[in-house]
């Protein structure tokens, strides 16, 4: 298997795992935060708060990708997703949930790194067809993750397993990223 092949397939894994973990924790939180006695407007903001920092830092963690080299960002912001969700699932604090959900709409780019990644690898007549692949098994993950998130939350302390699997699967991704092998430095 070629380099760029092997690349793919450990991005494509990355982008799997990604959507996976955030599809395990994501249908749980409102109500895990109603159980923590927010309202309904404060679950809408919370949720909110996190789609609303990914777009204005988007670009930023973009802009920082193209300054440094993508792996060392993928790597610092998985870690910084990793340590949002376990603490995410330890806390019973509606405002440490708004910190942590700030955070994390901040840090979480997995995607857009990813693709920008693919960017990098393959000339653009290939492109496409990795983007749509990239795309194709996030989907799978955010598809497979509310299932298996669902059975777990429903044990005793279950969104406190759910989180730090979701954190698990963060750190077994900064694994798969140490893989990729050929980033360009821009």
């Amino acid at each position: 298997m070629t380099k760029p092949s092997r690349d793919l397939n450990l991005i494509y894994a990355i982008s799997f795992m990604d959507l996976f973990a955030v599809g395990l924790t994501f249908p749980l939180l409102s109500n895990h935060l109603r159980e923590l006695g927010a309202s309904h407007l404060s679950v809408g903001l919370i949720s909110s708060l996190y789609s609303g920092l990914q777009v204005v830092s988007g670009p930023v963690v973009g802009s920082w990708s193209d300054v440094r080299d993508r792996k060392s960002v993928l790597t610092t912001t998985l870690l910084l997703c990793s340590v949002g969700y376990i603490l995410l699932g330890l806390t019973s604090s509606i405002f440490v949930v708004a910190v942590v959900r700030f955070v994390l709409g901040i840090t979480k780019h997995t995607q857009s790194i990813c693709k920008a990644i693919i960017t990098d690898l393959l000339p653009v007549e290939e492109r496409a067809g990795a983007f749509g692949k990239s795309a194709a098994f996030g989907s799978l993950g955010f598809i497979v993750g509310p299932v298996i998130g669902g059975h777990l939350s429903e044990v005793s302390n279950g969104f406190s397993y759910v989180c730090a699997l979701t954190g698990l699967l963060f750190v077994i991704n900064i694994g798969k990223n140490k893989n990729v092998t050929k980033m360009c430095l821009i």
